[in-house]
Formats: C-alpha cells, structure tokens, sequence
C-alpha cells in the first residue's frame, strides 16, 4: 500500500498521499479512535530477505537494521499524515511488544491508550522485536492489529490491501466472485483445509486465521482495496459495501 514493491527501500508516494487525504478527511468529520498499523512493504520484507539469505538469521547488527529501515519508513507516512494536520504520532513497534521465552507475545499498551484518549493518532508497523525463545522475532502488523482490536476493545479491524476483498476462488481465475461477506463459522468448515468451501489461499488464509479469537469475540474485519479512490474514507466511515465483511 504504502510502498512501491518493485524497488526496494522505496515508498509510493502517490498512494501515501492519497491514504494520509482520506483519513483526514474522516478524522475532520469526527472520527476520532484511530489506531493505524502498516507492513514492511519493500522496506522490511526486502532487508529481512536478504539478512535470512546471507547469514541465515537476523542477527544483532540485522536486528539494528531492519528496526531502522521500519522507523524509517513509518516517518515517512507519519511526516505525510502530520501534512495533512492529523496529530500522528510514531509509535516504535520493538519497543512496545517483544516476545517471551515460552513464544507469547508481551507488550505495554498504556502509552498507547492513552493517545487514543486524546484524540492523538498512533501509528505501528511490522517490526523485528527481541526475543526470550529466538533472540529476535518478525513481528506483523496483521498480527498487532489483532491483538490491539482485543486488547483495546475495538469493534472493526480494517485490512487496507491491494485486492478488492476475499473471492470464492483465485481472483485470477475466470468466473472469480467477490465475496461480500465471510462467515467463518459457517461458510468455513476449516481454513487451512483444502476442503474448505472458498478458496482462500496465502497470506490472506493467514490473515483471516490469526483473527479468530477476536472474531469470535465479536469484532468486525472489512478486507477491502484500499488503492481505489475512496475506499479507505469510507471503510473508517462505517461503509462496508467496499469489500469482504469478515465475521464469526
């Protein structure tokens, strides 16, 4: 969304500017709770690469360098949103979560709750974090957002991708249909199981999975594209005919 996958280390500028418009134009109209969480784009994902190709893990001095390549690029939008007068603040993944030596997830929310309390905009991203079992993890921002929408009590989680939603097969394939919503409960007997009634496939059969104790707590996820022109105001507006309604 945020980056030009094509070229490593590069943002896409247009798309940044774009994303930064709609939100504020939502925020001015009175949203105020806003959490957002991005992923490492040709930024992370390009330096882990490399550092598991020529050394065959993240190391201290890798650990140090991806930390530095995600700070960089979350400035990037931050510096975009604080242009469009939306009071975002960066917010460094690896400092907030890190994992534990029985491979839980730890964090410290409070900073973070209390930004939301007033009206700030945190900003959190896919992060390399320190490790009691690994020495250091790869953190997702798919893997935040879940988490946050539990800790935080929140009731939709908005998955801003590339792709207009989830489909009843490959979207490349002819006679590929958007599903308007996903029950997983029902219209899924199990998602890593290639029986499943709905082909979904790859990250985003990771994506749905890793949210099912949030759903089934109740929280919303709209999977939606958030490329074409207005979808992401109006995914923060409420509107869910911009996608996939993913529910338990």
């Amino acid at each position: 969304m945020i980056t030009d996958k094509e070229r490593p280390l590069t943002i896409d500028r247009e798309s940044i500017e774009a994303i930064a418009q709609e939100i504020s134009e939502a925020y001015r109209e009175g949203l105020r709770k806003i959490v957002l969480i991005h992923g490492g784009g040709s930024y992370g994902h390009y330096v882990v690469r490399n550092l598991i190709s020529s050394r065959g893990e993240i190391d201290e001095d890798g650990f140090s360098e991806v930390t530095w390549w995600m700070g960089e690029l979350n400035r990037e939008l931050v510096m975009r949103l604080r242009g469009r007068g939306l009071p975002a603040v960066s917010i460094s993944t690896h400092s907030i979560f890190y994992e534990r030596s029985d491979g839980s997830l730890g964090y410290h929310l409070e900073p973070i709750v209390m930004m939301i309390e007033r009206e700030l905009i945190p900003v959190l991203y896919g992060d390399a974090i320190v490790s009691g079992k690994t020495r250091y993890s790869i953190l997702s921002g798919d893997t935040i957002a879940w988490r946050l929408s539990l800790e935080l009590g929140c009731k939709r989680v908005l998955f801003a991708t590339n792709v207009d939603g989830v489909f009843d097969r490959d979207p490349s394939k002819p006679g590929a249909r958007l599903l308007k919503e996903l029950r997983i409960s029902s219209d899924i007997v199990s998602l890593d199981d290639s029986s499943s009634k709905y082909d979904v496939t790859g990250g985003m059969r990771k994506k749905i999975l890793e949210g099912l104790e949030p759903l089934r707590r109740g929280v919303r996820a709209l999977i939606f594209n958030g490329r074409k022109k207005g979808n992401i105001y109006r995914a923060l507006k409420g509107y869910e005919d911009v996608g996939t309604v993913v529910i338990y």
